[in-house]
């Protein structure tokens, strides 16, 4: 290789499936050789790889930073000579000669995305310095990462603060990610505000935080999206900014209660009891609400549904104990539903006629093993244009009515019982026959 000297492009990526990836997660690793700084010609490095989470985890509904990994383990001594490299999307930092930091000084034309990885091994701050970060102006996405497995303990918070502080990006930085990071601190002193321009803040599997604290109303003036994953000790929110939209909350058992938000439009609320789930009740969510792996949870609470009379989108996944949807049957307050799925719920029994809602339009019911019956009013559904059955052995006939005369999509998938009596020539047919499209498994019978 090292005799290509007009060699520009390295592209050695390849995309695959999270369950593709685990059985062979070893072979991800990869060394450069070292002939790579003798390229000097080189623009662009590629060797990622991707993987879909989008049909294995319930709230992964689109693709994420964590969803592209590097495939480095280490990264290749001299890499600093390669002045024209224009796409590094991986820069592993070592002890060895010629593999710290400092290399991405000369790298002035970098562009696009990079991941500055182990950064336990940047040993002074003012390795950290010679980075020049505030050079790369075509950097629109950072990540700097500590690698995971190490202890908190075995570094300095003080030194730790200082590299953070040196690895200031370029302001046209639009993507900043801090993986890893050991400090607590979340910005500076209080004396400036915040993140002036900050839109989107994911604060991801950190055990010990207890309280964000320190919050003034106007320091994060433009946030609109809200993560929260696995902090299991986080008592509360801070006053949030009024144009907040999305916010997802997911392993966070130790919430209490959450500040009034009125611009909510979507919801993702997940692995958590349902005392945490009632305080709620002071959202008003517009759009979507999402409440995933509530274990305890038998029947949504009352108090969630009254402010929800605009919400469009309800999905309910993997609730071991959900039997129902209401208790009181009191799902007309949903008066704005059109879209209703119901996934991974191994009690849920039925939905009774009560709970029918006319502005239906798509109804999805997944892997509810104990669900017998369709609600027998269902052809008063006259919005209704998707129906989708998967998963459900003990159904075993359609109502006893005729389907909606609006649906246009009838799919069933995995239910045995129901495949039978839903062909051309079985007991259900009569009740489907004016729906154009209707597909059975894999196979369609009907399609227009």
């Amino acid at each position: 290789m090292s005799n290509l000297m007009n060699f520009r492009h390295l592209n050695i990526s390849f995309s695959t499936t999270l369950l593709k990836i685990l059985p062979f997660a070893e072979k991800r690793l990869l060394d450069l050789p070292k002939c790579v700084k003798n390229l000097i010609n080189l623009r662009d490095i590629d060797t990622s790889f991707s993987m879909s989470l989008g049909n294995i985890l319930p709230f992964a509904e689109s693709e994420s930073h964590s969803n592209s990994l590097s495939r480095l383990i280490s990264t290749p001594p001299g890499m600093g000579k390669l002045t024209c490299l224009q796409t590094l999307l991986n820069f592993v930092v070592t002890k060895r000669s010629g593999c710290g930091i400092e290399e991405l000084k000369s790298l002035v034309d970098l562009r696009g995305s990079l991941c500055i990885s182990k950064l336990e091994n940047v040993t002074t701050t003012e390795r950290a310095k010679e980075a020049d970060l505030k050079s790369k102006h075509h950097l629109h996405e950072l990540t700097l990462r500590w690698s995971e497995e190490n202890p908190l303990n075995l570094w300095n918070d003080v030194h730790k603060e200082g590299v953070l502080e040196c690895l200031h990006p370029n302001k046209n930085v639009k993507v900043l990610r801090i993986e890893n990071f050991g400090g607590r601190d979340f910005y500076g002193d209080g004396m400036v505000v915040g993140f002036p321009s900050l839109e989107k803040l994911e604060m991801k599997d950190m055990p010990n935080l207890e309280h964000w604290s320190g919050f003034e109303a106007g320091e994060i003036p433009c946030l609109c999206e809200l993560t929260i994953w696995d902090c299991p000790k986080m008592t509360e929110l801070p006053n949030l900014p009024s144009i907040i939209t999305t916010l997802e909350i997911v392993n966070c058992r130790g919430f209490e209660s959450f500040p009034m938000l009125h611009s909510i439009q979507k919801l993702v609320f997940g692995k958590c009891n349902e005392v945490v789930l009632k305080s709620f009740a002071c959202f008003i969510c517009h759009s979507s609400l999402t409440i995933s792996t509530c274990t305890e949870l038998k029947y949504l609470p009352d108090g969630l549904l009254q402010n929800l009379t605009s919400l469009k989108e309800l999905k309910i996944i993997d609730c071991d104990e959900l039997t129902f949807l209401t208790q009181e049957q009191n799902l007309h307050k949903l008066s704005s539903l059109e879209y209703l799925e119901i996934c991974c719920c191994p009690q849920f029994k039925s939905l009774k006629d009560e709970y029918l809602l006319s502005t239906l339009k798509s109804f999805r019911i997944v892997s509810c093993p104990c669900l017998t019956s369709l609600p027998e009013e269902m052809q008063h559904l006259s919005t209704l244009h998707l129906l989708d059955v998967w998963n459900c052995p003990e159904l075993s006939s359609l109502p006893g009515k005729d389907m909606p005369a609006s649906l246009q999509l009838f799919w069933v998938r995995r239910c045995p019982a129901l495949k039978e009596r839903c062909h051309d020539k079985g007991e259900d047919w009569p009740k489907i026959l004016h729906i154009p499209n209707i597909r059975i498994n894999l196979e369609w019978i009907q399609h227009s």
